[in-house]
């Protein structure tokens, strides 16, 4: 019988023992992995992300060039950029009640604008960098993430193989591994992951709750 959530520290668990251990189970379970990999918190406060990461562009050319080197069609295409807002009546509309941000509509160019209105707004956790290429937003903070040992891979190149897609090609537009940048009060509603993949998330600074249903308890479309 395992608890609601499996709550291991490093070293607990071997990666195939890990494997092994959500094979066996009759019921998928979140796992918590505590102190799962050396983080310098210092490395990862509001200022540092302003002083690394506040210059970058939002538009990146090179994930769609075809429709993201347009600046006229950039702004509201979703594989340009990865700023979204997220607002209560978008609940049951759309993904998570998120929606596609407008940067030039918000007047923001680059990541320091999307800080600045989170600090500034008093709706600012509204407006989240969401799953965005931690390669491209912040490079000079790669050296501060260590993906855990648990989850090696990329499951989007994954399914874009078995989709029979080239992983060679579509790994340059791949968001792994991502980052996510938000305030207090900021989040999603409640969602499925695209893909239906396994997902991790490793928790650089600050807190978020997390809520999660069993698949008996899906809501079926």
């Amino acid at each position: 019988m395992y608890s609601p959530f499996d709550d291991w520290r490093l070293g607990d668990i071997s990666v195939q023992e890990f494997e092994l251990h959500n094979a066996g189970s009759t019921v998928a379970l979140p796992t918590v992995f505590s102190n799962s990999t050396a983080v310098d918190a210092s490395q990862w406060t509001r200022q540092k992300l302003y002083e690394h990461c506040g210059s970058t562009p939002l538009i990146q050319p090179l994930r769609n060039p075809a429709v993201c080197s347009n600046s006229a069609n950039a702004p509201r295409h979703p594989e340009c950029h990865h700023v979204r807002i997220v607002h209560e009546s978008l609940v049951g509309k759309t993904w998570g009640g998120t929606t596609v941000a407008d940067p030039n509509q918000m007047g923001l160019k680059t990541v320091h604008g999307v800080l600045r209105i989170q600090d500034k707004s008093p709706r600012g956790y509204e407006v989240v960098l969401f799953d965005a290429p931690l390669l491209h937003h912040c490079p000079d903070l790669k050296e501060g993430v260590r993906v855990p040992k648990y989850f090696p891979r990329d499951y989007y190149l994954l399914l874009d193989w078995l989709n029979g897609k080239d992983p060679a090609k579509t790994r340059k537009t791949r968001n792994w591994p991502s980052i996510i940048v938000s305030k207090r009060g900021g989040g999603t509603y409640h969602h499925a992951d695209s893909g239906m993949t396994r997902f991790w998330a490793q928790q650089l600074s600050g807190r978020k709750r997390w809520r999660v249903f069993p698949l008996s308890e899906s809501h079926k479309l």
